[in-house]
């Protein structure tokens, strides 16, 4: 077995790789959901970005311009990137990773569905850091599927994620 492919195992195969609870637990409590959970805003990673008072708070006087943007917008990017490259690689390409990645992802789903309700409760739910980049990571996984030239939409299995 190769490094990556007993990695993966390793990981696949961890108590905590897909936890019953919540969202928040999803987050917080699974192997994956520390790398969803990152995010280039993070509240710590403003001394990074923004000129900070002795408090930790984003100076009064600071103004905002393009490039900050820029720079956050291309931390985020490269979070994504790596983000992506991990899921695609190390778990979609065996078969045996790839159903327990989309069972985490079934589970992702159905521990949030409170965040349709009118009232969410924030400490039932994953952050928006982590839906954010869970969001992106199923956009892109889906882009092969939902590309206008390419008609592969009826081979998608719509009730797999709620499957058991």
């Amino acid at each position: 077995l190769s490094t990556p492919e007993v990695l993966c195992r390793l990981v696949i195969g961890a108590s905590d790789w897909c936890p019953d609870g919540n969202g928040k637990a999803m987050e917080t409590k699974s192997v994956l959901g520390a790398f969803f959970a990152l995010a280039a805003t993070h509240p710590k990673a403003k001394a990074a970005f923004f000129p900070v008072d002795e408090k930790g708070n984003i100076r009064e006087d600071y103004r905002w311009d393009l490039s900050t943007l820029a720079n956050v917008r291309g931390h985020w990017g490269l979070l994504m990137e790596l983000l992506q490259n991990a899921v695609m690689q190390s778990f979609l390409r065996p078969k045996y990773s790839r159903d327990a990645l989309l069972r985490w992802f079934a589970a992702v789903l159905n521990s949030n569905l409170g965040r349709a309700k009118t009232q969410v409760d924030y400490n039932k739910v994953s952050s928006d850091c982590f839906m954010l980049n869970f969001t992106y990571i199923m956009l892109v996984l889906f882009d092969p599927v939902i590309a206008k030239d390419k008609d592969k939409k009826d081979s998608v299995k719509a009730k797999y994620v709620t499957s058991p």
